[in-house]
């Protein structure tokens, strides 16, 4: 899945490589912002959120852990 998101990111810039270059009036900055967001968008939805999501659930079974052996009795040697 992510090859398809990296690809459909560099097509679509791609794309408006030609605005961005040659282009008149007020599409080289438009072009720029949208290419711009695709690739910001593109790094958020590949590398923060995982990122986010894995530390969530590691810091969850760390809780989970620390609360399994807070219950458990103290075994005292004899």
């Amino acid at each position: 899945a992510t090859r398809h998101i990296i690809s459909t990111t560099l097509t679509t810039i791609g794309g408006f490589m030609p605005l961005i270059i040659w282009g008149g009036g007020m599409w080289p900055p438009l072009a720029t912002a949208i290419s711009g967001g695709m690739v910001g968008a593109t790094l958020l939805a590949l590398i923060f959120v995982p990122t986010l999501y894995y530390l969530r659930v590691r810091r969850r079974a760390r809780k989970a852990q620390a609360a399994l052996t807070a219950s458990r009795p103290l075994e005292i040697a004899v």
